[in-house]
């Protein structure tokens, strides 16, 4: 049975992921529908505390569409690959407070491929290595021909050169109070035309593309 005020707008099984994505306009309809959600996969699961608030602040700024993935390991199998999620969107946005409802320490790694090098990256901060002459940030431009070995479908996004940034936090989750913006600030979102869920092949941490989805894990 479904909740008023939710509506499922893709569910797909890809590998070991179980995808749903869903659009809300209400944060105490949307938390009923995760409660549902959990006590199917799991009937002792009970919501993070601060839920509800944390939607009610995304869907105050706009942000309306909210991925579940749901990965079931076994003994045999114990990493997945990552999951790309495409949308249209004008400014590169990583959703961050969501994970603030989670408790304890995390370490949080983003890689981010941008036209122009980044200058603001607040709340994470430009992750570095140590040389001779202090620590150098882990910024770097690519080329055509190495962003296509990343992912061809990436590379179809620039014309130039882009840069290649490494983004960090190491700390408490419950500090992650903003999300990570960059070139805009969100607004409402149109719907895609088609909700699109790819498999990324390579191998990274995180690898932002001016994406606009919320994931919540359960």
């Amino acid at each position: 049975k479904g909740v008023e005020g939710v509506e499922v707008v893709f569910h797909e099984a890809i590998g070991m992921h179980d995808v749903t994505v869903v659009t809300a306009s209400n944060a105490t309809e949307l938390s009923a529908w995760i409660r549902d959600f959990m006590h199917k996969i799991n009937p002792s699961a009970s919501l993070p505390e601060g839920l509800e608030d944390v939607v009610e602040d995304y869907l105050a700024r706009g942000l309306k569409y909210f991925a579940l993935d749901v990965v079931y390991l076994t003994k045999e199998y114990r990493s997945v690959k990552p999951i790309l999620y495409m949308f249209k969107t004008s400014y590169l946005y990583y959703p961050l407070k969501i994970s603030s409802i989670i408790p304890g320490e995390s370490s949080i790694v983003v890689f981010a491929i941008t036209k122009e090098k980044l200058r603001e990256t607040t709340p994470l901060n430009k992750a570095s290595y140590v040389s001779q002459g202090g620590e150098v940030p882990i910024e770097v431009v690519l080329s055509k021909e190495e962003l296509k070995q990343l992912d061809p479908r990436i590379a179809q996004l620039f014309y130039g050169d882009p840069w290649l940034t490494a983004l960090s936090y190491r700390g408490e989750l419950s500090d992650l109070s903003v999300d990570l913006i960059v070139g805009g600030k969100p607004t409402a979102i149109p719907q895609p035309p088609q909700a699109q869920v790819l498999v990324l092949i390579a191998a990274a941490a995180a690898l932002v593309v001016s994406a606009v989805a919320l994931s919540i894990k359960v």
